[in-house]
């Protein structure tokens, strides 16, 4: 059977009216497109319509991810650009192109695609030691995820950034510290770098601690012995033994105020060869807390308590004892009363021969 013509006729219109929309669409200038990405996961692209004269107020913008036909997102403008603010949910890596439209006309050739670049993963800090000695030094290491190497690292801590280039520096104690003084000094360091000019997220904090215990400071008076023992800045309270070069056995030991961190020792003096004096600190820690039974603290906290249970139980022993050796008594049978029975009865049996 042959096709009607008005069948064939309306497919020609069809057809003739796509051509022309694409010739159309062909003859658009094709636009540009702009990508900026923030730290925080979001997006701005920009669509330019690179239209010299639009002669139209009505221009629409589709944006595309990559070989997709339908738009992910579209955006209005009176002038020629397009701005596509706060887009999420794009994947690291993703392209996007964007086409527009002038009024109801066919929609221009789509624009070059442009990469998503997302933030750098979080920067990883390895260190090379946790404690350190005031002479001592550690190295730091800023790497990517699962250790991958990196460039352009910058380092912080508490209170000052360091530059690395190489994402790898030995940094000394003292340098660390920058006028820091104490016992324990506990350093938090952090560390990012750079990929494709993006900077990373800060890693995670890593603790280097500094023992800065140094030699205390001594002097003599020659009136009476009197040495002064000083501890460095920032160590007080400590407790102080004085010893002599002829003895380990220490002469003397006190312990500085709360806020003072120095002492002076009293020897007497005695001529003759000079004898030298040195001394040393020590430092306490907090208490720590409390663990155990409630009556096993209760028993700690009162002593008292504890010796008086001990007394009570003596008495109440003394006491069973006493009854014990009274009732063996009052019980015991007499054993020299027939004795002197029986010599009685000699005695009667004497007397009455003598009179016979």
């Amino acid at each position: 059977m042959a096709p009607r013509p008005s069948l064939l006729l309306l497919l020609i219109v069809v057809l003739l009216d796509s051509l022309t929309g694409y010739t159309e669409a062909q003859g658009k200038p094709t636009p540009d497109i702009y990508v900026q990405s923030s730290s925080r996961g979001m997006h701005y692209i920009a669509c330019y319509t690179t239209l010299e004269n639009p002669t139209s107020a009505n221009i629409s913008c589709d944006l595309y991810i990559g070989d997709s036909r339908r738009p992910y997102s579209s955006a209005w403008t009176t002038g020629i650009v397009c701005m596509f603010t706060n887009v999420r949910g794009l994947r690291k890596s993703s392209t996007v192109s964007c086409a527009y439209r002038v009024n109801q006309e066919p929609q221009s050739p789509r624009s070059d695609r442009a990469t998503i670049v997302g933030q750098p993963a979080k920067a990883e800090l390895q260190l090379s030691a946790e404690v350190i000695s005031i002479e001592g030094s550690v190295t730091l290491r800023c790497r990517g995820p699962d250790s991958s190497p990196a460039s352009n690292c910058s380092v912080y801590t508490d209170s000052f950034p360091i530059e690395i280039p190489d994402c790898e520096l030995t940094v000394s104690a003292v340098e660390l510290l920058r006028g820091k003084h104490g016992v324990l000094n506990e350093i938090a360091v952090r560390c990012l770098y750079s990929l494709n000019g993006r900077q990373s997220l800060l890693s995670l904090a890593s603790a280097v601690t500094v023992l800065d215990v140094r030699k205390p400071d001594v002097s003599t008076e020659q009136d009476e012995t009197r040495v002064h023992c000083e501890a460095p800045a920032g160590t007080t309270g400590a407790y102080f033994l004085l010893y002599s070069s002829v003895t380990d056995t220490p002469l003397r030991a006190t312990r500085a105020g709360g806020e003072e961190r120095a002492v002076t020792f009293s020897v007497p003096y005695r001529p003759g060869p000079s004898q030298a004096y040195c001394c040393r600190y020590r430092t306490l820690s907090k208490w720590s807390d409390c663990v155990g039974a409630e009556a096993q603290r209760e028993t700690a906290t009162n002593p008292n308590r504890l010796l008086w249970r001990h007394i009570l139980s003596a008495l109440v022993l003394l006491a069973a004892i006493g009854f014990l050796i009274e009732h063996f008594l009052s019980h015991r049978p007499i054993t020299d009363s027939p004795g002197r029975r029986r010599r009685g009865s000699e005695n009667t049996a004497q007397f009455v021969e003598t009179v016979c």
